[in-house]
Formats: C-alpha cells, sequence, structure tokens
C-alpha cells in the first residue's frame, strides 16, 4: 500500500521533529528524511551583545533559539532579563522558554510574523 502513494523525499535540519513523517507514514506514505543543515549557535554571540543595552522585547522563532540564546543574555543581563518581556512564536518554543527558567510574556498565535506582530501591538 505505501509504494501506491508514493514517495516523499524530506530535507530537514538536525533539530526538525519528526511530526509530519510520522503522520504521512500513518497515511502510508513512505517518507525518506535526509538532515541537509545542523542548527548551531552563533559562537560570536557574547561579543555581539558587550555593546548592546537590555531590549524591552526578545523574540524566540525556536526552541534552539532559546537554548542558544536565554544563557547568555542571562549571563550579560542578570537578573535585570526579567524586565525584558520574552515572546515566543508557538507552544513549543514557549514550553523551551519555560523549561530554562524564564517567563514568556505572549505566545503568537500562530507561527508566522503577522501572528508575532498581533502578540507585540496586543501589549
Amino acid at each position: 500500500m505505501k509504494d501506491e502513494k508514493g514517495k516523499i523525499f524530506f530535507p530537514k535540519g538536525n533539530l526538525a521533529k519528526d511530526t509530519l513523517g510520522t503522520m504521512l507514514d500513518s497515511y502510508g506514505i513512505s517518507v525518506d528524511h535526509l538532515i541537509v543543515y545542523e542548527t548551531a549557535p552563533n559562537q560570536n554571540l557574547e561579543n555581539l551583545l558587550e555593546n548592546e543595552k537590555l531590549p524591552d522585547w526578545v523574540i524566540f522563532f525556536s526552541p534552539s533559539g532559546a537554548i542558544s540564546s536565554l544563557p547568555i543574555l542571562k549571563k550579560f543581563y542578570s537578573e535585570n532579563l526579567s524586565n525584558a518581556k520574552l515572546v515566543a512564536i508557538g507552544p513549543t518554543t514557549k514550553k523551551e522558554i519555560e523549561n530554562l527558567g524564564f517567563d514568556v510574556y505572549k505566545v503568537a498565535e500562530k507561527p508566522n510574523p503577522e501572528a508575532v506582530m498581533q502578540a507585540l501591538l496586543d501589549n
């Protein structure tokens, strides 16, 4: 049955969840997953932050973005970081921010730029 519905080639990053692949598989669609890029933190982030003041808002578009930057932001801004409003693009990112010990001020209703902008405007 799987061969009748065809095969999908799914290029993705190393941190991608397998949600879509699992769903397609449950419909009898064969999926070949191939990792085509790896997410890596910016090794220069600390240098980039040296002359930056604490922002009013910090927007996270992925769990890996939160994992890579929140510890460094905390190092630079210490307890003052709680004065910045943290925004997550969706529930998975929100959960990761909270797992790292931070409060999330807003979550975008949909994972797109318009919803993030609306979250900022609904202040």
